[in-house]
């Protein structure tokens, strides 16, 4: 009664087509290797450590097979700032790319995006704000594919259109969505 049209088509759109997209294997690793990369990256970062120990803690080891050997294209990894996302994001992240995936960076803050960049140690170029990387997808100077994951810090800070028209993006393209948060999160500041 008091939400537009469009805004009740956008949300039903997004939540019709991820959801259809639940069984999707596109981006399912083979558990054995995924297992392996983990402990492999758990290794390097106890030798990079001061203290010469690190490993995952148990929810950080199930975000990390969710993400690598879940079915789906979509998925949401929420947990407190410090909770150790970031790390178990670089570990995803390095674990795609050994795998020939191509993997992305947004957030809807220019600071969030470049934290969620260093952090992840994503490359210059595939990082960008949720406003710029909607432009450059409309405008074709940027193109997502099957093989793309876009890992969208802050998402629950996005509001309806801009939520509608990243998920609308990575369905046309067979992307994957890993959408990162935390439940006390600012809400976003658009309907929605």
């Amino acid at each position: 009664r008091f939400l537009h049209k469009e805004v009740i088509r956008q949300e039903t759109y997004v939540m019709d087509s991820l959801k259809a997209r639940d069984k999707e294997e596109s981006f399912v690793i083979d558990k054995k290797v995924s297992e392996a990369f983990m402990y492999a990256f758990e290794k390097e970062m106890a030798r990079k450590s001061e203290t010469g120990k690190f490993s995952f803690s148990k929810g950080q080891r199930e975000a990390y097979k969710m993400m690598t050997t879940d079915k789906g294209a979509v998925c949401n990894i929420e947990g407190r700032a410090g909770a150790g996302k970031s790390t178990v994001l670089e570990a995803v992240k390095e674990l795609m790319e050994a795998q020939g995936k191509e993997v992305w960076g947004i957030s809807t803050s220019g600071a969030a995006t470049k934290n969620l960049a260093e952090s992840t140690k994503l490359e210059k170029g595939k990082f960008n704000n949720t406003t710029l990387f909607n432009i450059m997808l409309d405008s074709g100077k940027l193109k997502l594919n099957s093989k793309s994951i876009v890992l969208w810090d802050e998402a629950g800070m996005a509001d309806s259109k801009t939520f509608y028209q990243v998920v609308k993006h990575i369905n046309e393209a067979g992307a994957k969505l890993v959408l990162i948060g935390e439940s006390e999160q600012l809400q976003s500041v658009g309907h929605g």
